[in-house]
């Protein structure tokens, strides 16, 4: 709550900076108990006067976001108003989430969408300019990742805490803790020993937001042929490499299980350094800064990212979520093809 007031009040100070004011008036007030709201806008313009009830978000979960935006419209509904909400910073996410539920929103770092009648106000792409360093343990971090990854594997998973963290090699203490903060963020309910994700798109929004396969080291060749593919073809036929732990992904791991866009690049996780040199080796690679087609990932999930490792046509593939999580943030096309990977793999198990 006192963060919540924290931004409420920097809003109210900062609210006609944010706004471009010009004829027409724009101020926030505090909601009561009576409103069941975190605060009013109003906004007057020559002969139109609204009212919005607002609702402030202070917290990294989609899924808290999105249950406070159900609650902020059945409220405006009863009300005749309308809804907005209002944070430090709304992702490009979060602000397309709420275009399309008709909820208005404002943040500090300039962004705003604001309509009534003839007035129309849509300010997009301005950057966060409030980053924070999470504190304490995320649920998405290298080895608490690996209890998100078998929940969304097994569905329902009637292990219990201890034999969860007999199955990953995790100790009790450690996979209870990541539990609660999964149940604090809606993202999971328990049944006696039973576990199980309430709403995956949930968990995996929320992750992907995390997530950057960028944190990986990663280290670029050039391999000399006109189509990246004959690479695969080498991996493929090399017996040396196919003993090792390696795991294609991005690009070259979704065309193997779902084609989607032209091979450009391949992306390849190896284990360490030394299985690295052995790749480059074995597959006659070239240094290259510029120009390159071939990057080996040495992982920033040492622990998770071979977890439900695949194969198809003999090469090894990461699991169907890791590719998405890699394919989020990648600029070619990636974010097409991880939305295709999602509807297509991963969200069709979840209603199988």
């Amino acid at each position: 709550m006192h963060k919540e007031k924290q931004l409420l009040d920097e809003l109210i100070r900062k609210i006609n900076d944010i706004v471009p004011v010009g004829e027409w008036d724009v101020h926030i007030e505090p909601g009561n108990s009576w409103d069941e709201v975190d605060f009013k806008l109003h906004l007057n313009y020559g002969a139109i006067a609204a009212e919005f009830l607002g609702e402030l978000f202070n917290h990294d979960s989609y899924s808290l976001f999105k249950k406070k935006i159900e609650r902020l419209q059945y409220i405006s509904a009863n009300r005749n108003k309308k809804p907005i909400v209002a944070a430090y910073y709304f992702s490009e996410q979060r602000r397309q989430y709420c275009e399309e539920n008709n909820v208005f929103f404002i943040d500090l770092s300039g962004n705003v969408f604001l309509a009534c009648q003839s007035l129309y106000i849509d300010r997009h792409g301005y950057p966060n300019k409030y980053p924070v360093k999470r504190l304490g343990r995320s649920p998405f971090s290298d080895k608490a990742s690996l209890i998100i990854r078998e929940l969304l594997v097994s569905k329902r998973c009637n292990l219990g805490i201890r034999g969860l963290a007999l199955k990953l090699g995790l100790d009790p203490g450690f996979v209870s803790r990541i539990l609660k903060e999964l149940e604090s963020r809606k993202y999971i309910q328990r049944d006696g020993s039973i576990l199980q994700i309430i709403d995956p798109l949930d968990v995996i929004d929320d992750w992907v937001n995390d997530y950057d396969f960028r944190k990986n080291k990663i280290y670029s060749y050039f391999f000399f042929s006109d189509n990246p593919s004959n690479i695969l073809e080498r991996i493929r036929n090399n017996n040396v490499i196919n003993q090792s732990s390696y795991a294609l992904s991005l690009q070259a791991g979704a065309n193997e299980i779902s084609p989607y866009s032209v091979l450009k690049e391949v992306h390849i996780y190896v284990e360490d350094k030394q299985l690295m040199n052995n790749f480059v080796e074995e597959l006659d690679l070239k240094d290259m800064d510029k120009g390159a087609n071939v990057h080996l990932m040495i992982p920033y999930y040492k622990s998770s990212v071979f977890r439900g490792e695949q194969r198809s046509r003999d090469l090894k593939i990461v699991s169907d979520l890791q590719l998405y999580l890699d394919l989020y943030h990648y600029p070619l096309r990636g974010r097409e093809q991880a939305e295709k990977i999602l509807n297509d793999r991963i969200m069709k198990y979840w209603k199988e």
